[in-house]
């Protein structure tokens, strides 16, 4: 993975769960359950919603997106099977990575992001100078269990990760850049 990929993905979400600097374009597209800024778009809408929102981020020019949203392959059902791999088709085509859906995001604590819709984030968890870089597929595990423990014992993270159902970026795409940071050292 790029490194402008994955800074793109984790640059300037926290200004967009805020809100920060918003203009009308910006408003209608947070009205719509979506927004593209700096590159980046964050999707928390209804399963049959997600699809269309991802093209019109990626017609408004997004880099990269995650997508909260559950109710895809995780279902196992043909019909959420198939909206995953439409989401899946629409990443490749386009080439705008795609972390999820059905994840918890993703935090750049290094870099003061923190991109998840989980409330178990501690404001001294930025203060940890935290060489450890985590991915879990379930975000429950990483943003519940593993981040509660770590804040007990305060032990710093460097990136956390909950990659949900992987329909384009995978767990090992994380790693990959991770291991290529020098300041992980786990």
């Amino acid at each position: 993975m790029k490194k402008r990929t994955w800074l793109a993905l984790v640059a300037s979400l926290v200004w967009i769960a805020l809100g920060w600097g918003m203009g009308e374009a910006e408003a209608q597209q947070i009205a719509a359950g979506y927004r593209v800024s700096g590159g980046s778009t964050v999707i928390v809408l209804s399963d049959e919603q997600v699809a269309p929102a991802f093209r019109d981020c990626i017609t408004l020019g997004a880099q990269s997106a995650i997508v909260i949203s559950a109710g895809f392959a995780e279902l196992a059902t043909r019909e959420a099977v198939a909206r995953q791999a439409e989401l899946r088709l629409l990443a490749r085509q386009s080439g705008v990575r795609l972390c999820g859906p059905n994840c918890l995001g993703m935090a750049n604590i290094a870099g003061m992001s923190w991109t998840t819709p989980s409330r178990r984030i501690a404001p001294e968890m930025q203060a940890l100078d935290g060489a450890i870089g985590v991915v879990s597929q379930s975000g429950a595990t990483a943003y519940r269990p593993l981040l509660a423990t770590a804040q007990d014992r305060r032990i710093g993270f460097r990136y956390l990760v909950g990659t949900g159902n992987e329909a384009d970026l995978e767990s090992s795409d994380f790693m990959r850049y991770m291991l290529g940071d020098p300041a992980v050292k786990v």
